[in-house]
């Protein structure tokens, strides 16, 4: 193809159609109003906070290592496919946004210097996440095809990302961190929406053998079930604090949805596991698309600083 400059005439309307789908979704860290969570944190259960610390710091540096992987898929693709790579300027956008929120987060919710540390810094500190960050850069590197780098975003953005999740939304049986919860919906919307489109990047370019796309998705299937044992076993009583996030669910969940990967790529099943928790359906791992639907939003700017709790109301008409 001709090389091209200008984005019109579209010529991959699919690509463009997942970059507007982005652009409705956009979003920013000042809608989440996180004035009630730190006051919900020092009333949790110890065992809990031990947990979800690890679990905040994953995240806080997982959008940095994604947003890598972006990189490199960008520099990967051939230069005509500029509706493509209008999309991944878009998400590297929004993971810049993801990883302002979950700081954030930290920032709100952890009482100390030293936690705070120890979450920016946890893949120092805790071997599976220095496992977890190593089986996402070996795949994101640019010895990499551009195939395995879009199925390693794919599995980043769904098969890490969703366990996470789940404990997350976990917290709304329990009624606590309500900005917590609302930050990752709107952040579990965009991942879905990142997965979908790596799928029908990797559907442009000669398949990979089988045999390496599961090598691919167990890798990350393992790397994540082993951080869900670790933190797990942070206390023998958690099971009965929480009764649902055993290991055994856990791992079963994390299976159900590296099969649901697979199968958005046509693919058999790894493991044909089951989901154990009600409360995390597919719903969790689609997205839908309203593209040009219009709707009134209240944003509150929220002043993180939680010694001055400055707020601004305003209505914007989207």
């Amino acid at each position: 193809m001709d090389q091209r400059y200008s984005l019109f005439p579209i010529i991959f309307p699919r690509h463009y159609e997942m970059f507007k789908r982005q652009e409705t979704q956009f979003w920013t860290t000042e809608e989440i109003d996180l004035s009630q969570d730190p006051e919900d944190w020092k009333k949790m259960h110890p065992t809990l906070q031990k947990i979800y610390k690890r679990v905040f710091g994953l995240f806080a540096i997982l959008d940095t290592l994604v947003k890598r992987n972006v990189d490199e898929i960008e520099t990967s693709l051939p230069e005509y496919y500029l509706e493509a790579d209008a999309f991944y300027k878009a998400q590297n956008y929004i993971e810049t946004i993801h990883a302002e929120t979950y700081g954030t987060i930290v920032e709100s919710i952890l009482p100390t210097e030293e936690e705070r540390n120890e979450a920016y810094n946890c893949h120092k500190h805790f071997k599976t996440i220095e496992n977890l960050t190593n089986v996402v850069t070996k795949w994101y590197s640019s010895e990499c095809s551009i195939q395995e780098k879009l199925i390693a975003n794919g599995c980043a953005e769904q098969i890490i990302f969703s366990p996470l999740f789940c404990f997350i939304f976990w917290l709304k049986k329990k009624n606590i961190l309500p900005g917590v919860r609302f930050a990752n919906e709107l952040i579990s919307r965009d991942e879905a929406l990142h997965c979908d489109m790596s799928i029908i990047m990797y559907n442009e370019f000669q398949p990979l053998p089988n045999s390496r796309i599961y090598e691919i998705v167990s890798e990350f299937v393992n790397a994540i079930v082993a951080f869900t044992f670790e933190i797990l076993d942070i206390d023998p009583s958690f099971s009965s604090i929480t009764e649902e996030l055993t290991p055994a669910n856990m791992t079963s969940y994390i299976q159900f949805v590296a099969d649901f990967y697979l199968k958005n790529l046509s693919l058999p099943p790894l493991y044909s596991s089951s989901n154990p928790f009600e409360f995390m359906d597919l719903c969790n791992l689609t997205t839908k698309s309203n593209f040009f639907e219009k709707r009134v939003a209240e944003y509150k700017l929220i002043d993180f600083n939680p010694k001055q709790n400055v707020s601004i109301d305003l209505e914007l008409d989207i």
